[in-house]
């Protein structure tokens, strides 16, 4: 597992340090009962903690992100899993929105549960059908090569208010075939995306879009997402974007991630953010 924690665009440098983190945390009030969050506290230090149950192996450490000027935080990152590798997650444990700093857990344990169709209340928002990517340029011809192998994976990514509930999500999905040193366009690449966005609780999705693509170094499925809630907390609109969210399957077999994520406006404080990197 090649885990990243380089900021992808600004530069900056996150810091790994191995350790199980235990902080204080949100009592888990909730705007279920029709009503919304109030403003929170971050504690003397500028931070909110969230209250996680991280495996024993996970490794903390913190990025630098860019601020909106408007109490809002912009937030990119990366992992890789090689042949043989199956799973890297992140939980953001703490976030500072002075600073705009998000500290973090990574480890090869899942910690989004299984999959299962919307709850009540759920809005299953945008599905995009399983579609042959597009061809970005020639390839050449290596599909005559002895050795391929077809590989398939996903980049799973969502935000959860304080009881947990995952109020929106972005699945980017890919399937292609390698063989070392290209992609192969026969059998094609195939690529997909799944948006969600927890209705109940007054989300819903505002804006999005897909790219599906590949060429001879790696295919391509990115989604762009612009999640809001207008009544999670009093007086202010909260917003959460996935910006991008994009998985590429690699020549050399490799799946990689990329999540580039914002929260803003009312309360923001209070969503914690999450993903998988896994294969499928």
């Amino acid at each position: 597992m090649k885990k990243s924690c380089k900021i992808l665009t600004i530069g900056a440098v996150g810091i790994l340090v191995s350790a199980l983190m235990t902080t204080p945390s949100f009592a888990e009030s909730s705007a279920s009962d029709d009503q919304p969050y109030s403003q929170p506290e971050p504690d003397q230090d500028g931070w909110f903690h969230y209250e996680d149950s991280l495996p024993a192996d996970a490794e903390i450490y913190t990025i630098q992100g860019t601020s909106d000027g408007e109490g809002g935080c912009h937030f990119e990152d990366s992992a890789s899993l090689s042949p043989g590798e199956d799973l890297v997650s992140t939980q953001e444990v703490a976030y500072n929105p002075e600073t705009c700093e998000s500290r973090l857990a990574t480890s090869d344990a899942p910690i989004g549960g299984e999959d299962s169709p919307p709850s009540e209340g759920e809005d299953p928002g945008q599905e995009g059908q399983e579609e042959e990517a597009d061809l970005e340029e020639a390839q050449p011809s290596t599909e005559e090569a002895d050795a391929q192998t077809r590989s398939s994976g996903r980049l799973w990514s969502w935000y959860e208010d304080p009881p947990g509930i995952k109020v929106t999500e972005a699945e980017n999905r890919t399937t292609w075939s390698w063989d070392g040193s290209n992609v192969l366009s026969s059998p094609a690449p195939v690529g997909g995306y799944t948006l969600r966005h927890f209705s109940t609780s007054g989300w819903s999705l505002e804006e999005q879009n897909w790219q599906n693509s590949y060429n001879s170094n790696q295919t391509t499925s990115s989604s762009y997402a612009h999640f809001r809630n207008g009544i999670f907390c009093a007086g202010i609109t909260t917003h959460a974007y996935a910006d991008r969210n994009t998985v590429h399957g690699q020549a050399n077999g490799d799946l990689d991630g990329a999540w580039n994520w914002s929260k803003s406006g009312g309360c923001n404080g209070l969503l914690s953010f999450n993903n998988q990197l896994e294969r499928t």
